[in-house]
């Protein structure tokens, strides 16, 4: 029995919810709730869509955001948490409507305009431990942001959240905090959330055997820009042969093959060191054995 197709993806998911909302509802229901909508249209709305998210749901006293980046979504619940301070600014702390946010990163399930699955459960939690006016991330998110933001992340070390089986690292981000020196956020860029599978080639010796011009070629132009240590195999092809090792940037010969040449070290080194260096990474063919006296 075939199952049905469910469609998934990897996303950023913003979870968010107003702070003792029975206790305002409870006190005025409808002036909590003109209050709520208006923060949506005025706030909320705007800066999720200004962050390239998209608002999957509003649940009364809160929303889910799908953000395809986390960079993106840290800075939406930053930016959303900055603006309901100000606008809290005037008003009296039992009547103050502060929001909890919380964020995470993992595997979603869509069905139509809404999203399921363990990573939105787990952005729901995090919600649920962060301050009012606070923003929790989970520590997937934390190592997508690291580095690339302005503000001050804290560790708060690890929780055990509800209805979820394992205790979760998770880190608060400071709202006020004293920024830290990184280029700024462009406009024009836009980041994505993707899954990277790395390959390697396989069987690089039968190929080089086939066309090792053609081959050798392909491989100095993927190379010729990183300034890095590479394994090259050596010899000619069809032969056995061992590998060599090199530093600094390959370059490509007359011939397609590949060359050496040194971009650093100390070129004062006298030519016996240099001499034990090419020794040790030398290619060694097998000794041909005698067959004198059979």
């Amino acid at each position: 029995m075939s199952r049905e197709h469910v469609e998934r993806r990897l996303a950023a998911i913003l979870a968010a919810d107003v702070a003792g909302s029975s206790r305002l509802m409870g006190v005025d229901e409808e002036g909590t709730l003109a209050k709520l909508k208006s923060l949506r249209r005025a706030l909320f709305d705007p800066k999720v869509v200004e962050n390239h998210g998209r608002v999957v749901k509003n649940t009364g006293d809160g929303a889910l955001a799908e953000f395809a980046s986390v960079v993106d979504a840290v800075r939406c619940a930053v930016e959303i948490q900055r603006g309901m301070a100000e606008k809290n600014t005037d008003v009296s702390r039992g009547e103050r409507i502060e929001l909890r946010i919380g964020i995470h990163l993992g595997d979603i399930i869509v069905d139509e305009n809404d999203i399921y699955g363990d990573g939105v459960n787990v952005a729901v939690r995090l919600e649920g431990i962060a301050e009012p006016g606070g923003v929790s991330i989970s520590d997937d998110a934390y190592r997508q942001i690291r580095g690339k933001v302005d503000f001050i992340v804290e560790d708060i070390g690890w929780r055990s959240l509800k209805n979820i089986a394992n205790p979760m690292r998770v880190w608060r981000i400071q709202i006020s905090g004293a920024a830290r020196s990184v280029a700024p956020r462009t406009s024009r860029m836009t980041r994505r959330l993707a899954a990277i599978l790395v390959a390697d080639v396989a069987g690089f010796t039968s190929l080089v055997k086939a066309d090792e011009t053609v081959i050798r070629t392909a491989w100095c132009a993927s190379i010729r820009n990183h300034r890095t240590q590479y394994h090259s195999t050596c010899g000619a092809a069809g032969q056995s042969h061992g590998r060599r090792i090199f530093g600094g940037v390959p370059q490509c010969g007359s011939s397609g093959g590949l060359r050496h040449r040194n971009t650093g070290g100390d070129r004062a080194g006298s030519r016996s060191a240099q001499r034990q260096r090419q020794n040790a990474f030398a290619c060694r063919r097998p000794r041909r054995r005698s067959n004198g006296g059979r």
